[in-house]
């Protein structure tokens, strides 16, 4: 923790000023680290009397998208049984907006899966995916925008660039997926995995990080299995899929399409710029390295040759 009145930027503390006004005083802050790309804050603020324990998320300008999709959720998920933080408030400027909610005491689940003995975790962490896929997307009050484009199919996830670019592995996707019984569309968390996953001292799991979707369960279950194999735990993935699948023994049909999927979109990702990273010619090395393994674990499953997009030095 800083001291008090230093560590938040002026342009945070505006946002900050938007949700409780200009009275609110900061106390304390620290930064952490998130699975995506965007700054997250903890704050100790006094408002009104009260000393409140609260968290900050900053969306750069052009990340709109990221911003409505949780903040939406963090409304609604509660009303569907679904533990996530609560939203305090919202803020948009011209540089970004911003999501305040409640700071949750707990500890990621990952540290329960950890330990040798991690079953009732392991079993834990995928009902609370099964509970997530189970919500009845006909209830949900979303937009017609978000229900458009989440219905138009898998490649929504990916922009139009980098679907040119990779139109073959798309259409072999395509192909393979075809001719099978259609899964009922789901609520889809799209980052679940066990750091997006929080564990309260009273055993309450609680589900960060939500830029949703609608679609194919399968597509978070590639997702999932896909972080636990490039975090190096590739037993506790296939364990994963197992208890999963035990559930829903159909999300075994055609698992490797989505696994391809997967690492598809880890290759997006890796060629995206970051909301906030300083890129340097050591950072690019070790994307490029990232790149090559995700392209040759595409070329393995799927047996097709895809192209990968190289920076320009000059860019970085």
């Amino acid at each position: 923790m800083t001291p008090k009145g230093s560590g938040l930027p002026a342009m945070l503390l505006q946002h900050l000023r938007q949700v409780y006004g200009p009275e609110v005083e900061v106390l304390q802050t620290s930064t952490f680290t998130s699975g995506m790309a965007f700054p997250i804050h903890r704050l100790l603020v006094q408002h009104s009397g009260k000393t409140l324990p609260v968290v900050l998320k900053f969306y750069p300008a052009g990340f709109e998208g990221h911003f409505s999709r949780e903040s939406w959720a963090l409304t609604h998920l509660p009303e569907l049984q679904i533990a996530a933080p609560m939203l305090l408030g919202t803020s948009q400027l011209p540089e970004g907006s911003a999501v305040v909610m409640e700071w949750i005491e707990g500890r990621p689940l990952m540290d329960l899966l950890l330990p040798e003995d991690h079953t009732l975790a392991s079993k834990r962490f995928v009902d609370q995916l099964v509970k997530i896929h189970s919500v009845s997307i006909e209830n949900l009050e979303i937009s017609q925008e978000n229900s458009e484009s989440a219905f138009e199919g898998l490649c929504t996830i990916f922009e139009n660039d980098f679907q040119k670019l990779h139109q073959p592995i798309l259409t072999w996707t395509a192909q393979r997926l075809h001719k099978q019984t259609t899964f009922q569309k789901t609520l889809l968390h799209r980052d679940y995995h066990p750091w997006n996953v929080l564990a309260e001292p009273s055993g309450r799991l609680v589900v960060l990080d939500w830029d949703w979707g609608i679609g194919d369960p399968r597509e978070d279950l590639g997702w999932t299995r896909l972080i636990l194999q490039k975090s190096n735990l590739p037993l506790l993935a296939e364990e994963f899929t197992d208890l999963y699948c035990q559930q829903v023994p159909d999300a075994r049909w055609n698992l490797e399409v989505f696994d391809v999927l997967a690492h598809l979109r880890w290759l997006q990702l890796l060629e995206k710029p970051s909301a906030r990273s300083n890129m340097t010619p050591e950072i690019q090395q070790w994307i490029e390295k990232l790149q090559l393994e995700t392209q040759q674990m595409i070329e393995q499953i799927s047996g097709i040759t895809i192209a990968l997009h190289r920076k320009n030095p000059s860019d970085i």
